[in-house]
């Protein structure tokens, strides 16, 4: 099937030529329509489609964490990522003479390195976020052109990122790659993984490919290099003799029925972001490029390589290649824009959404292909949850059928900007990337500790890797999977975190509907489930309505919503400031009240005395303590929380569930949200549980802390020859004599054995000597 954009340009390949025509879009429609009914994937109008344009603000794909604050408060503060012009591009590379010890200055709080890559646009978006080149171990961000090797990850602090996870190579490589989807093919089915050509790795297949060789002398085969990109040793295969045996390759079964637009082939570039493998969490890119062949198509095996290689880095020497010149003219040339490829193909009625859910599930499956290698491979080095992200170019074809097939994986995708769409599309990617995955400040010294503590995780992992591997591989179906909120609370704040700085990427996993994937994963981790769990639980923390009863609540659930929809989980003001008013009355019980600080009493007296009380509750007798008043205080709102929520279905279920959630968040997770407030009364009586913008709990947290280190453990005894009392002296002196009188070490038996022996050698030899008595050793 092909595309044109001119009714008049005739086709010169055998494909049928699709223009605006009523019979022809109707058959298109009726294929699609067919596909629905059987087609299970992920619905892209509930996750997020792509190929919107980068000029379309982006909006926050999840509505379940719209209202949600960044849950980074304990953390360093986040460095912001822009995408840079034509004129802030570095023009020099670095230079040879860079790369010595001692040529960046340590004192720099932004340090990043690159390695095996000229990285030019990653540089520029870096030292324009005030970042300085280093050599040395103590970059922020390292950026890799190359698989890793793995003395990269040692040691590493809880903020440096780099741009690769280990053994992430494993989908990268076309014969690492053909291996683990074949492998999923026979265990899951070809029905579930039929999205990539029939392929054969050589020399290791050499005998299954000669068999289908000759079995299919109809179908065309192109060859591969295993390791290699920018169409370098592509070549159509017309016979087994010019097939190299000797160097590794793949052999592919070429799609002869590509889709054509105005008679070229054409293939996209994906860009999707993997920021972790357990829990597993992939986003793709709005925007990424459609490459077209720059002559028109043809299935032969002698046709020329501008006419069925689509590869950037070939056309372009073909003098035919127009080349983009306005990044807002994204339809005109030899490389378009997704977004710009999207919009031709729903011109000629064909369903968009369809294609982008058929994409998805590809690239969901292939990375669930190499997630245990990868998972495994990180626990063994140690490395933290946040150390690792990839950011891959997968590379898609879409056939006559409408059907995408996956051709290749790229590790590091190019980010040449030799054209104005390429600069514009990918200095958006880099600095969405960097700003999603949360590149931040950290204190070299004293994450000088969390390097110790990784190599000992890494020893005792490597210890205990074979056992886990055991007990991976075979987990127990009997017990049930449970799902615990609080143990994995900081992959949610990592998921809630992402959500915010989501920019223009769609989180397609985990997502709602992503279920589906569960059956192909070799392990089912819990924390996938939690985090699946989470956001079908439609947990939120909403904005003040209006009309509130409660002045007190900064959130209220809405009366119309919760009768809708029953199952909806909120989190309101009120369950936060119950759980913060709760820990600060089990502090002042810690602290006791003889011990408080006066500011403390009279902040807490001034809250359980507030005028607001007198109208929603009993006032309070004079003769209870403080700490009785603010507990009847977190009393009444508790009362009233549940009077509220009388009529609700499963009211015990979700009381439990909140309070398991709200447990989560730290101490200043919680004063944020207090802080958060839209309404002034609420701020009103909230400030008085602040002190110059910090919260009582902190206070007295702090000061518990500070009071603990200044406790000093009573010395133990240390005996010195210079500081030691008389009578001790004289008994030192007195063992000292017994053993020179008594010498019965076995150093010195010893001693006396070798002087012996050493007698019987070099004594003098006499004829007929009679053994003396003085030799019995006796």
């Amino acid at each position: 099937m092909e595309i044109s954009q001119t009714s008049e340009k005739s086709s010169s390949s055998s494909s049928s030529k699709l223009c605006k025509d009523v019979s022809v879009c109707q058959k298109v429609k009726t294929l699609q329509e067919l596909e629905k009914t059987t087609w299970k994937g992920l619905d892209v109008d509930q996750v997020g489609k792509i190929g919107k344009g980068l000029d379309i603000q982006p909006k926050l794909s999840d509505p379940l964490l719209k209202a949600t604050k960044e849950s980074s408060s304990e953390k360093p503060p986040l460095i912001v990522f822009n995408p840079v012009t034509e004129c802030q591009l570095v023009k020099d590379p670095l230079m040879f003479s860079a790369f010595t010890k001692g040529n960046f200055n340590q004192s720099k709080d932004l340090l990043y390195r690159v390695y095996k890559t000229e990285g030019k646009l990653v540089r520029s978006i870096l030292e324009l976020a005030g970042f300085s080149y280093t050599d040395s171990h103590d970059w922020n961000l390292l950026w890799l052109g190359c698989p890793p090797q793995l003395f990269f990850y040692d040691g590493l602090y809880e903020h440096q990122k780099i741009n690769h996870f280990p053994n992430s190579y494993e989908i990268t490589r076309k014969d690492r790659m053909s291996v683990h989807l074949k492998a999923m093919q026979i265990k899951h089915g070809i029905e579930n993984y039929n999205f990539f050509p029939d392929t054969y790795v050589i020399p290791d297949e050499y005998t299954e490919f000669y068999t289908k060789f000759y079995s299919e002398k109809a179908t065309q085969w192109i060859v591969k290099p295993c390791n290699s990109s920018q169409g370098k040793g592509i070549f159509m295969l017309d016979s087994l003799a010019s097939l190299p045996t000797i160097d590794g390759c793949v052999v592919s079964k070429y799609i002869h029925n590509p889709l054509l637009i105005n008679d070229l082939k054409f293939d996209m570039r994906i860009y999707v972001l993997v920021t972790s493998y357990d829990p597993l969490k992939i986003y793709i890119y709005d925007e990424g490029l459609a490459r077209f062949a720059s002559e028109p198509y043809s299935a032969s095996n002698r046709a020329s390589k501008f006419s069925f290689l689509t590869n950037y880095s070939i056309n372009k020497k073909n003098d035919k290649f127009v080349q983009n010149q306005d990044s807002h003219q994204d339809n005109v040339g030899h490389k378009w824009s997704i977004s710009a490829l999207f919009k031709t193909l729903e011109a000629f009625s064909i369903d968009t959404s369809l294609l982008q859910s058929k994409i998805y599930d590809l690239i969901i499956k292939t990375i669930i292909a190499v997630e245990p290698t990868v998972t495994q491979t990180a626990k063994k080095l140690s490395i933290g949850r946040n150390n690792c992200f990839d950011l891959l170019g997968f590379d898609v074809i879409i056939d006559s059928n409408l059907k995408p097939w996956l051709l290749e994986v790229n590790l590091s995708p190019s980010l040449a900007t030799e054209a104005p769409i390429d600069l514009h599309i990918k200095s958006n990617l880099i600095a969405d990337t960097l700003n999603l995955v949360g590149v931040r400040y950290y204190d070299r010294k004293k994450e000088c500790m969390n390097k110790l503590r990784a190599r000992i995780r890494a020893r005792k992992n490597q210890t205990r890797q074979t056992e886990n591997k055991l007990k991976n591989d075979k987990p127990s179906m009997n017990k049930k999977d449970t799902i615990s909120f609080s143990k994995y609370k900081l992959s949610i704040n990592d998921l809630i975190d992402e959500a915010s700085r989501i920019g223009h990427f769609v989180r397609i996993y985990p997502c709602e509907g992503c279920e589906i994937y569960d059956k192909f994963f070799n392990i089912q981790r819990s924390s996938n489930k939690t985090l699946l769990a989470f956001i079908m639980s439609h947990i939120t923390i909403e904005e003040e309505g209006k009309d509130n009863e409660n002045p007190m609540m900064e959130a209220e659930v809405e009366k119309k919503p919760i009768e809708k929809d029953r199952n909806k989980l909120v989190i309101t003001g009120d369950d936060i400031l119950i759980e913060y008013l709760s820990r600060v009355h089990h502090a002042c019980k810690s602290v006791t009240l003889e011990k408080m600080k006066s500011e403390w009493k009279l902040a807490l007296d001034k809250f359980v005395n507030h005028y607001i009380w007198i109208n929603i509750s009993s006032p309070i007798t004079s003769n209870l303590t403080l700490s009785q008043r603010l507990e009847l205080r977190i009393h009444e709102m508790k009362e009233r929380r549940k009077i509220s929520e009388a009529g609700s279905k499963d009211f015990l279920n979700f009381q439990s569930q909140r309070h398991m959630i709200v447990r989560g968040f730290s101490a200043l997770q919680l004063e944020n949200m207090l802080k958060s407030s839209s309404k002034s009364l609420a701020k009103e009586i909230m400030s008085c549980l602040f002190f110059d913008n910090n919260g009582i709990l902190s206070e007295i947290i702090k000061w518990m802390a500070s009071m603990s280190i200044k406790k000093t453990k009573k010395p133990k005894r240390v005996y010195r020859q210079g500081s030691m009392t008389s009578e001790d002296f004289e008994k030192s002196k007195k063992n000292k004599q017994n053993s020179e009188k008594y010498p019965r070490s076995t150093s010195f038996i010893m001693k006396a054995l070798q002087a012996r022996m050493r007698y019987f050698i070099y004594r003098p030899k006499t004829s007929h000597a009679e053994p003396d008595e003085s030799d019995n050793l006796e």
